[in-house]
């Protein structure tokens, strides 16, 4: 559905990741898999606070603070 959605529209990408066979998502991750500048976008996600935090706090160090944010918060017990 994801993939789809990206063929339709050029300014919409997804990049799934799980973190067992790919490692962590990091802000130089991100902002290496996206062809457009992470402060021009929104930035949608689901993952952990922990996530959440470590990687927006890594964008705002490197001055690339998403336009806006949506995410799904959950936590793995």
């Amino acid at each position: 559905m994801l993939a789809a959605a990206a063929a339709r529209n050029s300014h919409f990408s997804h990049d799934l990741i799980v973190t067992g066979k790919a490692g962590r998502m990091s802000a130089e991750r991100l902002i290496a898999s996206t062809p457009f500048a992470v402060g021009d976008a929104d930035l949608w996600f689901c993952g952990p606070d922990g996530l959440r935090q470590t990687v927006l706090d890594g964008l705002a160090g490197l001055g690339q603070r998403p336009q806006r944010l949506r995410f799904e918060r959950f936590d793995l017990a």
